[in-house]
């Protein structure tokens, strides 16, 4: 199991030295900014200085991207993730493929210019599913396999889908894009 989502781990209370500063007149441009003194002070505080997994998925074999999320895979190709094309469309059951069914598409915060969008579901069985030619396959036996589970996965906190970089297909559907292969 890898974390695809990540919260603050809540531990007992530290103590942290808290350093003291004065405002003083920028001479530059007039305004206000605090210059540190040479005083520093302890603090008990809640030790909150590290990460726990908050929600945790089980990495595939492969994860197949389809040729129009164009925006995801110019991000997968500049870091540098393995990938290979599909020369000839595969189907069904014998590829044990799943696709992830939304059950919430939600947009929150603004962080750097973009509405984070945040997906629930789960991954289920699509016995059906065609993997069409042009697709790309990203093996999971590589280098950067853990890059390319936390840009990949749904539900992950720093992914493409967070990022809206699959914005344009995440239109009207109740599917993730993204299938994968066990």
């Amino acid at each position: 199991l890898q974390a695809t989502r990540a919260q603050l781990r809540r531990g007992g209370t530290i103590q942290i030295l808290m350093g003291e500063v004065e405002e003083e007149k920028n001479p530059n441009n007039g305004g206000i900014m605090n210059r540190r003194k040479d005083v520093v002070r302890p603090e008990q505080m809640i030790d909150m200085l590290w990460f726990e997994p908050a929600l945790q998925e089980t990495a595939a074999a492969e994860y197949v991207v389809p040729d129009a999320a164009t925006k995801a895979l110019e991000v997968l190709r500049a870091h540098g993730v393995q990938m290979r094309p599909v020369k000839n469309s595969v189907r069904g059951p014998a590829q044990a493929i799943e696709q992830f069914v939304i059950t919430a598409n939600t947009s929150t915060q603004n962080f750097e210019g973009h509405n984070m969008r945040r997906l629930e579901g789960s991954w289920q069985p699509a016995p059906d599913a065609t993997v069409p030619a042009g697709a790309w396959l990203v093996p999971m036996n590589q280098p950067l396999a853990r890059l390319a589970f936390y840009l990949l996965e749904p539900t992950s906190d720093d992914g493409l889908a967070n990022w809206n970089l699959l914005d344009d297909l995440l239109q009207n559907t109740k599917t993730y894009p993204i299938v994968r292969k066990r």
